[in-house]
């Protein structure tokens, strides 16, 4: 469920921010709702029809991430980016 915090530089690591789900037994009928995250508030929110309802925090994944879920929707972190100069003399910053 949770990855753990890789210390390579180079590893893509991603974020959940949104989930399709579909309730019904084939997927020609039945009904659509989704759950998604805020990016201002960083809550997660149920999304069925006109009907909007926050998430609780403390269940989050176990509420969200179920067998209903049809599509997960993720956003790859901005890389670590290492900065290195040179500080041998002849180096480009003499």
């Amino acid at each position: 469920r949770h990855s753990k915090p890789s210390n390579n530089p180079h590893e893509n690591i991603y974020d959940l921010y949104a989930i399709c789900y579909h309730h019904g037994d084939d997927l020609e009928t039945g009904h659509y709702t989704a759950a998604c995250k805020n990016p201002y508030d960083a809550r997660w929110y149920k999304f069925d029809d006109s009907r909007v309802t926050p998430v609780d925090d403390e269940n989050v994944y176990t509420d969200l991430v179920n067998n209903s879920a049809y599509m997960l929707f993720y956003r790859r972190k901005k890389p670590n980016v290492v900065h290195t100069c040179s500080t041998e003399e002849g180096g480009h910053w003499a």
